[in-house]
């Protein structure tokens, strides 16, 4: 069975807490938070301009889990504003993005 509108899957959760109204990231933007950590995680990727990495982060604020359940439909309309990139290129970024994040965050912890 698939998941309810109530339900949500781990990723969803995380990105939801990512993108919760308090969080750093969402209130400097997702590339500078991750520039900001003494360039311990980068965004550089030769795939992914500027541009495109703004406008994905503006999708991700734009188009929230809580008004858009449908996953397919969500990163379908995330994409629209992202200039030559599919829907599963956005969700892929953006999972590798989440990844970086919390591996700093861990070896930041450790430390």
């Amino acid at each position: 069975q698939g998941l309810t509108s109530h339900s949500r899957s781990p990723d969803e959760c995380a990105e939801q807490a990512l993108c919760a109204k308090n969080s750093p990231v969402l209130r400097t933007g997702l590339s500078e938070k991750i520039r900001s950590d003494d360039s311990k995680v980068t965004l550089d990727d030769p795939d992914w301009t500027m541009v495109q990495q703004q406008q994905l982060e503006k999708g991700l604020q734009a188009f929230k889990i809580s008004d858009y359940p449908n996953v397919k439909e969500r990163w379908g309309l995330i994409a629209s504003l992202v200039p030559h990139k599919s829907a599963k290129d956005c969700a892929k970024r953006y999972k590798e993005i989440r990844l970086k994040l919390k591996q700093a965050k861990l070896k930041e912890a450790s430390s």
